[in-house]
């Protein structure tokens, strides 16, 4: 279960931005696009009614723990996690950027809480 300490409201840069997906800054102040590599600086997680349009405003918990969808392979509880290709936590690997801490065990498709902390 999620706990968002700081939710931020950003615009979307680019479309399409999931639900529970991890986020970076894009091109313009104040605009976020889907993080697409575990080396991307991410910034924060979607909520769960993400579903926005180009320039549509959406908010991003940037600290806490928020609840985030996992992509392939397992997810060990504790286990560090960075983005994936599609903004899904994966198992974090150097010299991926670390986004949080699994606080549940998951496998690809789940959803958990993760507490975030990023850049590490």
């Amino acid at each position: 279960m999620s706990n968002p300490i700081l939710k931020k409201s950003y615009t979307a840069g680019s479309v399409p931005i999931n639900a529970r997906t991890f986020v970076k800054f894009g091109a313009a102040s104040g605009e976020v696009v889907p993080s697409a590599a575990g080396a991307d600086a991410s910034i924060g997680v979607t909520d769960q009614f993400c579903d926005p349009l180009l320039g549509d405003r959406l908010d991003v918990c940037v600290e806490g723990i928020a609840d985030v969808q996992s992509g392939a392979g397992a997810i060990n509880r504790g286990d560090f996690v960075m983005s994936d290709a599609n903004g899904n936590a994966v198992t974090w690997v150097t010299p991926g950027r670390v986004c949080g801490t699994a606080f549940e065990s998951a496998a690809a498709g789940d959803v958990i809480p993760v507490d975030l902390h990023f850049g590490h």
